[in-house]
């Protein structure tokens, strides 16, 4: 809501202007997964390391997956996977969630850990500006309560 109050003799200097609409408009997001660090061991000696995203657009998930680094003895992963989503801005849900998986063929893989991140002050900032953000790498740290 937005309220002007003004002096009858104001009203000449300030005139009223009309608010645009806020359409939705359609933007890029691109992540890139370089490397894990830390990953539990979840086989004893070894961890088959994935790495997923979720993003979720108009109410539909939609998963990706980078490839699968087996045989991690000590929790590192190199991966150098680039992730590329459409979507509109303004959305109801901002989030994308990460999730690291010790992969398996025959069966349901294992949830290592998970992150959610709030896209919402970035999507706005960008929305905003109309510029290109371009965030430096950075460490995400993902938690699971079965492996604290």
């Amino acid at each position: 809501m937005w309220v002007e109050i003004l002096k009858k003799s104001q009203e000449f200097e300030f005139p009223a202007e009309e608010l645009a609409a806020n359409i939705k408009e359609k933007y890029e997001l691109r992540i890139v997964i370089w490397r894990t660090r830390n990953v539990p061991l979840v086989e004893t000696d070894k961890v088959k390391i994935q790495v997923k995203i979720r993003i979720n657009e108009e109410g539909k998930d939609f998963d990706d997956e980078t490839d699968v680094h087996h045989n991690s003895k000590d929790g590192k992963g190199i991966f150098n996977w680039r992730f590329v989503y459409g979507f509109y801005f303004p959305k109801k849900i901002n989030t994308i969630k990460l999730m690291i998986y010790n992969y398996n063929a025959l069966s349901a893989s294992e949830l290592i850990g998970e992150k959610v991140l709030d896209m919402s002050t970035l999507y706005k900032k960008i929305h905003r500006t109309k510029i290109t953000i371009s965030n430096d790498r950075d460490w995400i740290k993902l938690s699971n309560r079965d492996f604290i």
